[in-house]
């Protein structure tokens, strides 16, 4: 069972497939191997590739991914953001597996039992492999001991034998996908024509000489455009409005719920009662604290050194004696109440040494505990000797051959239960510490000077709005309901109202937080029940109450002229534009510096223009512009063009062109790499949009 420890600790924070699979086969968490997605139950959230992925299954892959993490952070809980991470990893990891798995079976792509064999026990093992089987003393990797681990697996029982199962299980899907990937990689590669074309395009270079006259210098309150002109132009670059999933754009006011001065007084009253209270209690402060206080008791961070309480708190807790209640004080939204429980003379360092004993699996701890407090029986009575015990059964190798000796340490350097017995127990203590190591047997040895500590305790109450404070923000929303006949009057009476609308694009079904907002689930939800135009109810999020206004519906493919109109417009005024000032620089004459005088515009120059460059400098981005240029000849001035910053002339002063190399081989080899890489980052998108796959989970979560 070492092997399995030593994964157990090695594991780390791994939550994609084979790191699922990895953990839960240390933990116990069994992948479903070979699970069919077919269920033929109505009741799905998602197609993938023709496949149905129903609510049971995607909830397990997640509580699976959730356990994942819990057990690699050694956390009890998942905060929200991190849980909606981990449901989103949740859903590309099974469109991952159907997609990859469906490539796999058209092509007949295979994984054989010897080259699965070959990951786990060959010469170059997969890394979890190597990571969980590495001497950790001598860093070095022997093949042997996983045939030694295999071999005895079956005495390790069926669940040990599935979830190695599930393990390579996982692996054999990696080879897989990598075997896919290396086939769509591979199967990409330039030719010399292309490392011609590359060179050219990257070498060659232009200087010429433009002027431009910029879109900007038009207002757009100028230009006119009709319907027949925005459908013109959107039916000509329809391509340019396609999205690939649904999104909404909405916007929203908020009326914020703060506490007011009668809240405040409210929380100071309490405050000025409970100190009495905690003044005459006789219960200890652990219990008034959790039965009284909005922050419960805990007993980490309660001891202080000299200078780290804020302000005049640390000057007062160091000099007054124990009992005494500071405040009440207001901090960071809370009435609080201060309490010296107790004061310490502590040590700047101890020296001590332990045995310890570790909890086997499955091993009652107070056994263990009962066993250890015999042999400080035995040790107190003199029967033996604390560093001879150490040497022979201390499970702590760095210090069971030095007889337990752990020499000097200062405050901290030790997990707390032990630290806490050495530094606030006295010099010849043997106590019994139970950690997330073991049970220990300590001995303080000797303690070096003493400084002061002390301990405070808080009780707290947060200031927070009333009821009455929530209905009276209630009835501000009200009225901005009741002075909103409908959506488009949504703007103008935030406005008179004097309230922040705030915007949101491109909100997807599945979001449950939007800028601004947290736990804003119900507001989406509404957004993908409603028609264009429509407004919200008042919706509680938070301390805050939330009224929305659907702008847009976006849906996947591309979106009608409606939907983008806005854009359309501004794209149509330009194409104006350009036509305007085509005509106006073609009647100021055909030459570069012409055009300059009489439109009073600045002739300018630019050198080293390349192709792959797209861009004139001080000027922006300009890939048609610079396409044309290089079919132009030197010496020749063009006709107005449009680019993106406004309509140009430009003469082509000269090319360079430098020389081509001997071969293009080496080219031909950087084109490959670059080849190959867009290749591999962009085929698993290519075989997602091939799955058309239907996501349905923001009607489900």
């Amino acid at each position: 069972m070492a092997i399995i420890g030593k994964i157990r600790n090695r594991a780390g924070l791994i939550i994609g497939t084979i790191g699922v699979s990895m953990v839960a086969f240390i933990a116990g968490d069994l992948i479903t191997n070979n699970r069919s997605f077919l269920f033929g139950n109505k009741n799905e959230i998602a197609v993938v590739a023709g496949q149905s992925i129903t609510p049971q299954e995607f909830n397990s892959r997640v509580e699976l991914m959730v356990n994942n993490y819990k057990l690699n952070q050694n956390k009890d809980n998942v905060d929200p953001q991190v849980n909606d991470q981990l449901r989103e990893q949740a859903w590309n990891e099974i469109v991952k597996e159907i997609v990859y798995g469906k490539e796999n079976e058209q092509l007949g792509v295979k994984v054989s039992d010897d080259e699965l064999y070959d990951m786990i026990t060959g010469k170059n093992p997969h890394p979890q492999i190597r990571q969980a089987f590495t001497d950790p003393k001598t860093g070095s990797f022997d093949p042997q001991t996983v045939v030694n681990f295999l071999k005895n697996l079956d005495q390790q029982g069926d669940t040990m034998k599935t979830r190695w199962m599930s393990f390579e299980t996982e692996i054999r899907k990696e080879r897989y996908e990598t075997k896919l990937k290396n086939l769509a990689k591979l199967g990409v590669f330039p030719t010399t024509a292309d490392a011609k074309r590359f060179f050219n395009n990257s070498s060659n270079a232009a200087s010429i000489k433009y002027v431009v006259s910029e879109f900007r210098t038009m207002p757009d309150s100028n230009i006119k455009v009709t319907e027949d002109d925005l459908k013109a132009y959107y039916n000509a670059h329809q391509y340019e409005f396609k999205q690939n999933e649904n999104t909404r754009k909405i916007e929203y006011v908020s009326f914020d719920v703060n506490p007011s001065e009668d809240d405040q007084k409210a929380a100071a009253n309490w405050a000025n009662k409970t100190k009495d209270d905690f003044q005459a209690s006789t219960i200890p402060d652990s219990l008034f604290v959790n039965r009284n206080s909005d922050t419960k008791y805990n007993d980490e961070g309660t001891i202080f050194k000299k200078g780290v309480l804020q302000g005049d708190l640390d000057t007062i807790m160091f000099h007054e004696k124990e009992g005494y209640i500071y405040g009440p004080y207001m901090e960071n939204g809370f009435f609080k109440l201060a309490k010296l429980s107790k004061v310490y003379n502590v040590p700047d360092s101890v020296k001590a040494r332990h045995i310890l004993v570790k909890i086997k699996q499955g091993e009652n701890p107070d056994s263990v505990v009962m066993r250890v407090d015999s042999i400080r029986k035995s040790i107190k009575a003199k029967k033996v000797k604390f560093d001879d015990l150490a040497k022979q059964m201390s499970e702590d190798p760095g210090s069971g051959s030095k007889g337990g000796d752990l020499g000097w340490f200062k405050e901290g350097a030790m997990v707390k239960p032990f630290n806490d017995s050495c530094f606030f127990g006295k010099k010849g203590d043997m106590p019994i510490v139970v950690s997330q190591f073991g049970v220990h047997l300590i001995e303080v040895m000797d303690q070096s000077k003493t400084s002061k500590r002390v301990k405070v305790v808080f009780v707290d109450r947060k200031i927070e709005p009333t009821t009455k404070t929530f209905n009276a923000v209630l009835a501000k929303a009200n009225d901005f309901i009741s002075k909103t006949p409908n959506g488009d009057q949504f703007s103008a009476t935030a406005k008179t109202l004097g309230l922040s609308v705030r915007p949101v694009d491109n909100l997807k079904e599945v979001d449950k937080t939007l800028p601004g907002l947290e736990s804003a689930r119900e507001l989406v939800v509404w957004a993908y029940r409603s028609k264009k135009g429509e407004m919200s109810k008042i919706y509680a999020v938070g301390n805050r109450y939330v009224i929305g206004h659907l702008l847009e519906i976006k849906d996947k493919g591309f979106a009608t002229l409606d939907a983008v109109k806005q854009r359309v417009e501004m794209m149509a005024k330009r194409e104006k534009k350009a036509e305007a000032l085509t005509q106006k620089m073609a009647a100021a004459g055909t030459s570069v510096d012409d055009i300059g005088s009489k439109m009073s515009i600045n002739v300018d120059t630019a050198s080293s223009v390349t192709f792959m460059g797209s861009s004139i400098p001080g000027k922006g981005f300009e890939p048609e512009l610079i396409g044309k240029i290089f079919t132009m000849k030197a010496g020749e001035t063009s006709k107005p063009m449009k680019g993106n910053a406004g309509v140009y002339v430009v003469k082509v002063e000269s090319f360079t062109n430098p020389p081509a190399p001997a071969n293009f081989n080496e080219m031909k080899a950087r084109l490959a790499q670059q080849f190959q890489q867009k290749s591999e980052s962009g085929f698993f998108e290519a075989l997602k949009d091939l799955a058309n796959i239907l996501d349905n989970r923001g009607k489900f979560f």
